[in-house]
């Protein structure tokens, strides 16, 4: 038994020579290495350990090489190591992290790396161990650092949010001023441009009023009762002209405060269209004798049987040019005549019927869009032009386009053609006071309708009007 003991001593010996002799040349590089290295065989006997090793497991060189795996670490038990030898050759690393303590009971971090290596048909291990103390309190710190961070990162947004918040109300805030402001500006502009229009558009109907009772006072004994109708006429013209200019502006009021309201009822619009040509065609044929050149020549008011339209009540001592309005009727289905000229009219509106024109529309609110729209087709066109009025009823609109060729709009004065008080840059003398257009639209919206523009200045111009059949 002794014998056998012996030879076994002796055969490790010369293994651990052979091995010893052929890591020789690594221990030139494993000695300088800050790391821990040791080499073991598979049976966890140590064969080599650097001065870092050594230093490590507070073992000299001498001793480690006369213990295994189990005398440093006892909790590293032989089943263990089996395990992990196990693994290391089929993988041919384990990598691990573990506990540590030395000899004086001292306990720290570790990283063990152990790689699987044979030579000459025999087989061992590198163990390279390294101390993370270090590494593992830099982290701890790193993660209390960052944590400080974090803290101070989000109380840095919460302040940030807030005085985005802030800011978002103090721009709100402003914007909520300026447009508060610029809708002052807009009420004072408008304001100026109503009373302007007001001065305007009251000033000849009330000079009118006040020559005509002042003749009719100074004259009343020596003109012939005909002469003195001609001048109430006029009185009442005047009256009229100052009654429909009061009801345009209730009538916009009342839309701009959303107090209209929609009432449609079943109705004949070609007739419709009919009954607004007669009326302007009588009431322009009084207009023409509102204003005399001479007040005592009564030659200026001979009655005219073209039934004279004009533009507008002309300035104080300027006779009113007299235009003319002719009007028939053409259609598919209701063609019979309006209006008859007795000579040469001034213009000519040719009304056009399609399809069945009798439909459901709220009367009150159509007469002043057809009635504006017609009148300024008159107003902005020349002598002897035509104007087209094309009534139309498709599956469940009605339609009305009405085409001059006039003066035309500009593109510019397009983008606020709507807007109350604006009037063409084109339009000259042409008196008008822009309430008319504003309240045609705001008529079609009450429809639930829609109205476009087509214009080309020097060519003409055609408003078409869509509405829904209710």
């Amino acid at each position: 038994m002794v014998i056998s003991n012996r030879i076994l001593e002796q055969n490790n010996f010369s293994i651990r020579l052979l091995l010893e002799k052929e890591l020789q040349h690594t221990k030139s590089v494993m000695v300088d290495m800050e790391d821990a290295v040791f080499w073991v065989k598979p049976d966890a006997e140590f064969l080599y350990a650097n001065d870092a090793a050594c230093s490590l497991v507070r073992y000299s060189r001498e001793e480690l090489l006369s213990m295994t795996m189990y005398d440093i670490k006892p909790d590293f038990s032989p089943a263990v190591w089996s395990k992990h030898w196990t693994t290391i050759k089929e993988k041919g690393y384990l990598y691990f992290e573990s506990l540590y303590r030395t000899k004086e009971d001292q306990t720290f971090p570790v990283e063990i790396t152990i790689i699987y290596l044979e030579y000459n048909s025999t087989e061992y291990g590198c163990i390279l161990i390294r101390n993370i103390s270090q590494r593992q309190h830099t982290s701890i710190v790193l993660q209390e650092v960052n944590e400080v961070l974090e803290c101070k990162v989000q109380q840095l947004i919460a302040e940030l949010r807030n005085a985005n918040q802030q800011l978002y109300c103090e721009k709100v805030l402003r914007q909520q001023v300026e447009m508060a402001l610029e809708q002052e500006k807009l009420l004072n502009e408008y304001k100026a441009h109503f009373f302007s229009m007001l001065s305007h558009e009251f000033r000849t109907p009330l000079n009118i009023i006040s020559l005509s009772a002042s003749l009719l006072k100074r004259h009343l004994h020596r003109w012939t009762e005909e002469k003195k109708l001609q001048y109430l006429q006029r009185l009442e013209m005047a009256v009229e002209q100052i009654s429909q200019l009061m009801d345009e502006i209730f009538l916009n009021a009342k839309a701009e405060a959303r107090k209209l309201k929609l009432e449609p009822k079943p109705l004949n619009l070609i007739q419709l269209c009919s009954e607004i040509l007669t009326e302007m065609n009588l009431n322009e044929s009084n207009a023409t004798c509102l204003m005399p050149t001479d007040p005592f020549d009564s030659s200026f008011c001979e009655e005219s049987r073209h039934l004279p339209l004009s533009r507008e009540s002309a300035p104080k001592g300027e006779l009113s040019s007299k235009k003319s309005i002719f009007f028939n009727n053409s259609g598919q289905q209701n063609s019979f005549p309006i209006s008859a000229s007795l000579e040469t009219p001034d213009y000519t509106v040719t009304l056009i019927s399609q399809g069945d024109c009798t439909a459901c529309v709220d009367q009150k609110l159509l007469q002043p869009i057809l009635r504006n729209l017609l009148s300024n087709a008159v107003k902005y066109s020349p002598n002897d032009s035509t104007i087209d009025l094309i009534v139309s009823h498709r599956d469940e609109e009605v339609i009305f386009q009405i085409k001059d060729r006039g003066i035309g709009i500009s593109v510019g004065d397009q983008q606020r053609l709507f807007k109350p008080f604006h009037r063409g840059t084109n339009v000259g003398n042409i008196p008008g006071n822009g309430l008319g257009l504003a309240l045609v639209k705001k008529f079609v919206d009450l429809h639930g309708g829609q109205i476009s523009v087509a214009s080309k200045v020097g060519v003409g111009t055609t408003f078409t009007i869509t509405l829904p059949v209710q």
